[in-house]
């Protein structure tokens, strides 16, 4: 559980919501909460590894990030976790992993509730990525727990096993 490499080959991050925002699109309410999500993560992202928005995210991310919340239908359960995420990136002047750890984990949890694994598995990488035991130990432990209980719900059940293989010297 290490930051990511920074000024290393980029990677491709997100990919289950990039495959979900392209299979149903902007008409489509799941289409627009999953761009949300992905314009969201991307800004945690960049504010983990870069800093607060004055040491080098671009405000732009930040509102744009906002606006695709914004568009979500009201009544969607990740609508207001996820508004929360960009309103702690955007007034924090410096990265607080004890501030994002648990809202991630509240966005997973709600895709989890959802039924909607995959991305969930998602955003429990990021957490997973982004925090160092020794900074948020509650939510490393948490997101490895969340994931191998939505690998399992997917049916890769040797996945989930590392998952479980992992928290448990953890806790």
């Amino acid at each position: 559980m290490t930051h990511a490499a920074r000024g290393t080959t980029t990677q491709l991050r997100h990919i289950p919501f990039i495959e979900e925002v392209a299979a149903l699109g902007d008409d489509d309410p799941s289409g627009l909460a999953a761009r949300a999500g992905l314009l969201v993560l991307r800004l945690v992202d960049a504010w983990m590894e870069d800093g607060a928005l004055a040491g080098g995210v671009d405000a732009r991310a930040a509102m744009s990030a906002r606006a695709a919340v914004e568009a979500m239908p009201a009544g969607q359960l990740t609508r207001g976790v996820l508004m929360n995420i960009v309103d702690v990136v955007r007034d924090s002047h410096a990265r607080d992993v004890q501030a994002i750890g648990p809202r991630l984990m509240a966005y997973g949890r709600g895709l989890d509730l959802d039924a909607q694994w995959q991305l969930a598995v998602d955003v429990y990488d990021t957490v997973i990525e982004h925090v160092h035991v020794d900074e948020d130990r509650e939510s490393a432990i948490n997101a490895l727990l969340r994931k191998g209980s939505c690998l399992r719900d997917l049916g890769r059940l040797a996945d989930a096993d590392g998952c479980y293989d992992t928290a448990i010297p953890l806790a």
